[in-house]
């Protein structure tokens, strides 16, 4: 399900950039799905958790961006 929220936020949102203050860097994403997790699972994952999570869809996020 978290894979499925990163490429959601992702596509929503776009690459990081910084002239987004709301989307300007993985620490957005990581803040969205902690609170993600909040409302689906009822638990706060710690940040390393969540790093480790969204790590690996980010990228194949960021890779199939790159094949179209």
């Amino acid at each position: 399900m978290v894979d499925e929220e990163v490429f959601r936020l992702m596509n929503d949102n776009g690459e990081f950039s910084v002239d987004d203050p709301e989307w300007n860097a993985q620490a957005r994403l990581e803040e969205a799905i902690a609170d993600f997790c909040q409302n689906k699972f009822k638990k706060h994952p710690g940040e390393t958790t969540i790093k480790d999570n969204i790590r690996e869809p980010l990228e194949r996020w960021r890779q199939s961006r790159s094949e179209t």
